[in-house]
């Protein structure tokens, strides 16, 4: 998929054009069969359905309403208007030999051939006759059942010391009810209903997830609003948050206090998704200073502060509820403020929770909540007396009958927190194998400014004819008024994704003037969309790195977006000898296998740069860390020397297998030795950042499996595949717009940060593609600027090659013998049996020299004299510098082979289907040429007769190019015809100060970018290693900067 990133400007365009509304139209939207013939709304049509039900039944014309009083019903008491003609059946079935059941169903005469079962809240006891009216409307029959006993959502009472009558609200009376309806559905319509749907929010959100997993036949469809699935943890969690606003030591907060806190949240977190709106959007990444609102801190209001015991009050109710270090349950989010007087600013704890407590818990409505302890809630959670809980997270069976899901929930809530449904959704990803094997049937999304199922309190849009929602705005509402259709109406969206298979990757929210009255007139509208808490873009090196070690924490969840297939298991790359077959690819294992570590100088010049913390002893730690190194064995060591290997270096347990393959031959010594003769002698270990000469590089090869090791095997293994949160003024980035392999869009959202790692070429084009770019480039390309920054994309730096192929002797072994079709089928026979062969090895060379010349390495003096032009833009200074005192200034590979590698293609920008224009622009600095065509005359040392690697060549053998470096003309004209790029490509979003071209810090802010394209200056050798390196350093700075600010 080609992923675009969205800022909040452009968000705010795409809201806007939502207010352009379609006008309202029951039948197109809704269309229904035309009126069947024969339907018969009398007590006859149900003779002998249910032979010990009793049953109530009414004709209800069009246009009127039904329900039952306040005295039948406390908590139901308003009823549904506006009805279509029906037939309203009222039932009563036996659930134990001591208990019962109400439910009512709704038969409508224009039916859609849908069943819809809608939820409970609280701990109501009634038939929802209000949301019944709302499910019939758009022709659905629809269930309502009482749950086995008559209250209010507050009174628990009808629960003491009545297992059955639990039982019955755990799951029973939904369950036999929903059966006992199926029945009378069929007996009245002479035919099942096609579809069975359920919509419930708060309890009603548990009752479907708790029928969901025992019953996964009930439904096919489930639209789930903050469920209190967790009900024992839930119920005690809401009596201890109580407890901590006691006045004990003066901590307790007043509704004053809660409401001054209100304000000041507001204030602080408001503006975190870059919109100042008066909606919190992104609660997750707000870091709240408390300091700002303590009495007695300077500046501070003493009529608008809070004391430091207030202070920690609030931090416990932000906070996980734990016992004895264990976790029960998630404290209430930021921007829940305005709704915590209603569990902490009463009298006594809500009864949802301390009536729990008495009457299912403990069987005692004597017990005085002020005696509450932890241990009750340890005594709750093991008990969960009539099985309310929905924890069987593992729901496959409904999954795998075409099931689908979408969950909700009100980031304001303030009786249910919304980090519990988050809670919910990560431990069924863990039972389930992940969150990307969730995205085809359960979507989740959260909802700035929601509060409890409905309403809110900052204007924020709230309505998308969600569980209990339509009752909010009148008796006769359904869908959403003026906005009707999949794109507003979460229940129709749920219906034609599962009966068209057309998932649901947003809704359309709405609010009005006046919250609750359509006839205000639309205020806003704003989509939602699913939200991580970060979104990786690219799943190549480092974003899979970065990836991995963020879901090590299980709350955290990530999205990688990736365009490429997954080659993870593919043989031309796992096997190290086809090696040249993946080249050219865009993959992140388009590298040779050569791990090679950067010199020190360097990169202590990242850090001269203006770059603290990014020097070479700082970043070591980190080239350990993504490896485990293995020991080069002896065979190998007596071949090549390794005499400079550091055993101490060994060991380490990293995701990347490092080693050294067996089998060097005549052409890796002789190579060693022609170096060694230009004083080029490696002494040290390579690792240590201080190697000149030619040395044995290890490879990233698996020795066991004799495999290529890389970030899709080692970091994206199938256990981190399978993790349960991970699936595959100033503008901040708030989503990630996707162009789907089938040509669909899909939108994304994020909570704390959008993550580039997509490389030195496509990041940059990512970032212009959305705004974020130098004007003129934008502009030329009809894009709007969001943020005018001329340094994306520029100081693109790359490695150049110049590749030169010599004729051995008929002696030298060499890989060109894989062209013999019957060798390559007999080595393929050795590496299937065992790994066995040359295609399990790697037998690169590689060495690394100062700059040189004709007549080998240039003095300090020539490199001075040569270097001088080079001028000091953008760290030049410094590498001149390093230079002239004799830092590594080229890399010299060794291939037993020819290899064909074809120049880079271009193409046009601006679209995002299109890949970048990019030009190296190579040699027209003067000083490039030189140096390049010197070192191809330095070769002609290498190679001459004389020398070791020489003596291993035919005499007059062919060349590629067929040229002589015999003097600089001849060297400048093979650069001109064979040099071509190394695919090393970097810098394109540098990290620097400021004033000399940032698009980073040194924290890999502006927005976070993780690839090449942040070194300031390119390192020596390959640079899978350093990649790999800042991948790992940047996943720590990402966890600091969550945690630490």
């Amino acid at each position: 998929m080609n992923a675009t990133m969205l800022l909040r400007n452009l968000f705010l365009a795409h809201s806007l054009s939502t207010l352009c509304l379609a006008s309202h139209s029951h039948n197109a939207n809704h269309p229904h069969p035309p009126r069947q013939r024969g339907l018969v709304c009398r007590s006859d049509t149900f003779d002998g359905i249910l032979p010990t039900a009793s049953i109530t039944i009414a004709h209800v014309p069009s246009n009127t309403s039904y329900g039952e009083s306040r005295l039948q019903n406390p908590a139901y008491p308003t009823p549904p208007t506006n009805l279509p003609e029906l037939c309203a059946l009222t039932v009563t079935i036996a659930t134990s030999p001591t208990s019962s059941a109400r439910f009512g169903l709704f038969l409508p005469t224009k039916w859609n051939n849908r069943l819809l079962t809608v939820g409970n809240g609280g701990f109501a006891g009634g038939i929802n006759w209000l949301d019944m009216g709302a499910g019939v409307q758009y022709g659905f029959a629809v269930m309502s059942t009482d749950t086995g006993h008559n209250s209010t959502s507050g009174d628990v009472s009808w629960a003491l010391n009545q297992p059955e009558r639990q039982t019955d609200f755990g799951w029973r009376a939904m369950h036999m009810s929903i059966e006992a309806a199926e029945e009378l559905l069929f007996a009245y319509y002479s035919t099942p209903a096609t579809k069975s749907y359920y919509s419930g929010c708060s309890t009603g959100g548990r009752q479907g997830l708790k029928e969901i997993q025992m019953f996964p036949d009930s439904f096919d469809g489930a639209l789930i609003g903050a469920p209190a699935w967790w009900s024992t943890n839930l119920a005690t969690w809401t009596t201890w948050v109580r407890t901590v606003n006691e006045p004990d030591g003066g901590k307790n907060m007043s509704v004053r206090d809660m409401a001054v806190w209100a304000r000041e949240v507001m204030r602080q977190c408001d503006g975190v998704d870059g919109v100042w709106d008066g909606i919190i959007a992104a609660p997750e990444r707000c870091v709240l200073d408390f300091e700002q609102i303590l009495c007695g801190t300077e500046g501070v209001d003493a009529e608008g502060c809070l004391t430091r015991e207030q202070i920690d009050t609030a931090k416990r109710v932000y906070g996980d509820y734990l016992v004895d270090g264990a976790f029960m349950f998630p404290g209430l989010s930021v921007g829940s403020e305005d709704l915590w007087s209603v569990l902490l600013g009463q009298a006594a704890p809500d009864p949802r929770g301390q009536e729990y407590v008495k009457m299912f818990v403990l069987g005692d409505s004597n017990w005085d909540w002020k005696r509450y302890n932890d241990t009750i809630a340890k005594v709750a959670a093991a008990m969960d007396p009539g099985d309310l809980t929905a924890d069987a997270f593992d729901i496959s069976k409904f999954r795998d009958r075409g099931g689908k899901i979408i969950m909700y929930h009100g980031d304001s809530d303030g009786m249910i927190p919304a980090k519990s449904s988050d809670y919910y959704y990560n431990q069924t990803a863990t039972a389930m194998g992940g969150v990307s094997s969730l995205q085809s049937w359960f979507r989740y999304f959260h909802v700035p400014g929601l509060g409890h199922c409905s309403g809110t309190r900052v204007n924020a849009p709230w309505y998308f004819a969600g569980g209990n929602q339509a009752g909010s705005l009148g008796t006769g509402t359904y869908s959403v008024p003026g906005s009707s259709g999949v794109r507003h109406d979460a229940l129709l969206a749920l219906v034609d994704w599962v009966e068209k298979d057309r998932e649901v990757d947003s809704i359309i929210a709405t609010t009005w003037k006046a919250p609750s009255d359509p006839a205000s007139g639309v205020l806003r509208q704003r989509p939602l969309y699913e939200t991580f808490d970060y979104i990786i873009v690219g799943g190549g090196t480092a974003g899979l790195v970065v990836a991995s070690r963020l879901t090590e924490n299980a709350d955290v969840r990530v999205l990688v977006i990736e365009a490429g297939a997954d080659r993870s298991n593919d043989p031309l790359v796992l096997t190290p000898g086809l090696v040249a077959g993946v080249y050219g690819n865009e993959n992140s294992a388009l590298n040779f296998l050569m791990l090679l570590y950067p010199t020190r100088g360097i990169i202590d010049a990242w850090a001269s740069l203006g770059n603290k913390g990014w020097d070479f002893d700082s970043l070591a730690p980190y080239f350990r860390k993504f490896a485990t190194v293995h020991a080069p064995s002896k065979a190998a060591r007596d071949v090549v020397g390794l005499t400079y290997h550091d055993d101490s270096i060994v060991g380490g347990d990293g995701p990347i297998h490092v080693s050294f393959s067996d089998g060097y031959g005549a052409t890796n010594k002789a190579r060693v030795d022609s170096f060694s003769n230009e004083g080029l002698e490696v002494k040290t270990d390579p690792r240590t950042g201080t190697a000149l000469g030619a040395f044995r590089n290890p490879a990233s090869i698996d020795p066991a499996t004799k495999t290529r090791s890389f970030a899709a095997t080692g970091y994206y293994s199938a256990e981190v595949a399978k993790s349960p949160n991970l699936v595959d003024g100033v503008p901040v980035a708030i989503g990630v717009e996707v162009i789907t392999k089938d040509g669909k869009i899909a939108t994304f959202s994020v909570s704390l940060e959008v993550i580039l790692t997509a490389g030195a070429l496509q990041t940059p084009q990512l970032l212009e593609l959305s705004g974020v770019g130098g004007r003129d480039i934008l502009k030329g390309h009809g894009i709007g600027v969001v943020v005018d920054d001329p340094a994306v994309g520029e100081n693109l730096q790359d490695h150049p090659i110049v590749c030169q192929s010599f004729e051995v002797g008929e002696s030298t072994a060499c890989a060109d013998t894989l062209r013999d079709p019957n060798v390559l089928q007999a080595l393929i026979g050795m590496y299937q049996d065992g790994g066995s062969g040359p295609l399990g090895q790697s037998n690169i060379s590689v060495a690394y020299t100062p700059l040189v010349c004709a007549s080998g390495p240039l003095s300090t003096s020539s490199a001075e004299e040569l270097l001088a032009s080079v001028g000091s833009v953008n760290g030049r200074e410094v590498l001149r510098k390093l230079l002239v005192s004799g830092e590594a200034a080229h890399q010299h590979l060794l291939l037993p082979s020819r290899v064909t590698i074809s120049r880079n293609p271009t193409s046009v920008a601006g679209d995002v289907n299109a890949p970048p224009i990019w030009d190296p622009k190579y040699n027209t600095n003067p000083v490039d040429l030189e140096i390049l065509s010197n070192a191809v005359q330095f070769v002609e040392r290498l190679v001459a007769p004389t020398s070791p690697l020489g003596g291993l060549l035919k005499t007059n053998g062919k060349r590629v190019q067929d040229i002589v470096a015999q003097d600089t003309g001849a060297a400048k004209e093979i650069v001109r015809q064979a040099q071509i790029s190394v695919f090393h490509v970097a810098g394109s979003c540098a990290m620097l100060p400021q004033e000399k071209g940032r698009v980073v810090d040194d924290r890999l802010r502006g927005l976070r970018i993780v690839d090449a394209g942040i070194f300031p200056l390119e390192p020596s050798g390959n640079i899978q290693s350093v990649v790999y390196a800042i991948a790992e350093r940047a996943a720590d700075l990402i966890k600091e900067d969550r945690v630490g600010q």
